[in-house]
């Protein structure tokens, strides 16, 4: 509706905010107006549902009626409160697809200091992953045919692009062997098909 220039008012409690701007700019509209209400919903009792109500509705009659490039200047440039502190800051801050991120980046020699590196990035939760080396990527790729830029799905909920030579990079860090891809393959197709509603999977607490 609001690539229409029907002004809308997107409601989202502050825990989904981050993703809700992520998902805008995903869908081509990066200032969409979002009011924001504290986090959880979904627990209040009727009476709290309508102070909430009360307590946002301001905010909503503003964005349905305010200057619309005004506000989309505003929600560009709006960034999510933190509640906690980060442990890293990405290479690619504020923008979620990095048109900009290199194919290659120079590491560490030894695994304990890839693994530090990539868990000081955010990149892994800590858990142990084998460095995605050229030597590596191509080793696993001789476990298919198919062309490393061939798109097989967009994860949701940020619409990334799994081609199969991200795959096969995701492949070599969990420690998989070249006669896994093609499973793995099949998986990142399956992850595309609209029954699998994998928006929803990725996005419900």
């Amino acid at each position: 509706m609001e690539k229409l220039g029907i002004p809308t008012a997107t409601v989202c409690s502050d825990e989904f905010y981050s993703l809700g701007k992520a998902e805008a700019q995903c869908l081509g509209v990066p200032g969409l107006p979002i009011a924001v209400v504290p986090h959880p919903v979904a627990k209040l009792l009727p009476d709290e549902v309508a102070g909430l109500a009360r307590d946002v509705v301001d905010e909503i009659y503003r964005l349905w009626h305010e200057d619309a490039d005004h506000l989309r200047e505003e929600f560009i440039e709006k960034q999510p409160l933190a509640k906690q502190q980060m442990r890293y800051t990405s290479l690619f801050e504020g923008n979620y697809t990095a048109p900009n991120a290199p194919e290659r980046m120079n590491g560490p020699d030894d695994l304990d200091g890839v693994n530090r590196l990539f868990y000081s990035r955010g990149w892994t939760d800590g858990l142990p992953i084998i460095p995605p080396t050229p030597a590596r990527y191509e080793k696993m790729l001789s476990g298919t045919n198919l062309d490393v830029n061939q798109l097989l799905s967009l994860i949701e909920p940020r619409q990334g692009k799994a081609t199969v030579g991200k795959v096969a990079i995701n492949a070599v860090m969990s420690g998989c062997l070249p006669e896994h891809l093609p499973v793995l393959v099949a998986v990142a197709n399956a992850l595309g098909n609209s029954d699998l509603n994998l928006k929803a999977l990725n996005t419900t607490t």
